[in-house]
């Protein structure tokens, strides 16, 4: 015999009916706050990648183009190269923004310090360690350029921070005038060096040449400091050609007379330069 257990309760009303499914539905229905905050958080990354593509394109229509090359793609340096810098845009803003910043220094007065006709600068990761951390090369037409970095700089925990010094140093190497290629090395060492960080640059480097005072970029912001616009009038002179006479011209007095002041009042030397430190040599 089957016996059929009844509760003795009444029916519910209606409205309690409505209440409680409401409350089920909200309770069954995700949250949509999440949701909305990530296409907020992936609207705003992609407007501002727009933005700085817009941006870089505006500045390449008004000097030169960049392009970037990955000769080491398959490498764990390419990936991480092509992760942190190719594929966004950010070496291309980099490279521009580089350029926006020294070209002050060199090109003051466009009517008074013509600029270097540029008109392509190319990025190119090497595809194994190259002799320096960033060499430059003249391109295949007048005003072209490349830009090579080792693959040593895209690996670590810095290297993030290491490649747009490694730009930096190329773009101001690029944007200087070279005297025909007659300037001496270590002169142009030196005010790329300076250029890359003006006010506050820390590598360690030991006056190599006592004689000639240019290993160090610290005895060109020496001669800035002396002489403001230095780096400008020397760079101009440099665009005819080279003669050691554009130097004491640029300086407003004889050079090795600032040479001598400077060895007098430069601290002792500090440690000698890694190898693991950025160089720029010429191709």
């Amino acid at each position: 015999m089957e016996t059929s257990l009844l509760t003795n309760k009444p029916p519910p009303s209606p409205s309690a009916s409505a209440s409680a499914s409401a409350s089920e539905a909200t309770e069954r229905r995700p949250s949509s706050s999440p949701s909305i905050r990530t296409i907020a958080t992936r609207l705003s990354s992609l407007l501002l990648l727009l933005s700085l593509s817009l941006w870089a394109n505006h500045e390449a229509s008004k000097g030169f183009a960049v392009s970037v090359l990955n000769s080491a793609a398959a490498s764990p340096a390419g990936r991480r190269f092509n992760l942190l810098f190719a594929s966004n845009g950010r070496a291309a803003t980099a490279v521009f923004l580089a350029a926006a910043a020294i070209e002050p220094t060199l090109f003051p007065d466009p009517h008074l310090f013509p600029r270097k006709p540029i008109r392509r600068i190319s990025i190119e990761l090497a595809c194994h360690n190259i002799s320096s951390s960033v060499i430059l090369s003249h391109g295949p037409a007048a005003g072209e350029f490349t830009v090579s970095l080792s693959p040593d700089l895209a690996t670590g925990q810095d290297s993030a921070s290491k490649l747009p010094v490694a730009l930096r140093y190329g773009v101001a190497r690029a944007l200087l005038w070279d005297g025909g290629g007659a300037s001496p090395p270590e002169l142009m060492e030196a005010l790329a060096d300076y250029l890359t960080s003006p006010s506050s640059f820390k590598r360690p480097a030991a006056v190599r040449h006592r004689e000639s005072c240019w290993a160090a970029a610290e005895f060109v912001e020496f001669c800035e400091r002396r002489r403001p616009g230095f780096v400008a009038r020397l760079n101009r002179a440099m665009r005819e050609g080279w003669t050691e006479v554009a130097v004491d011209q640029a300086l407003e007095s004889p050079y090795r007379m600032a040479c001598t002041d400077y060895l007098r009042r430069r601290p002792p030397p500090r440690r000698r330069a890694s190898s693991s430190e950025l160089h720029i040599r010429d191709r």
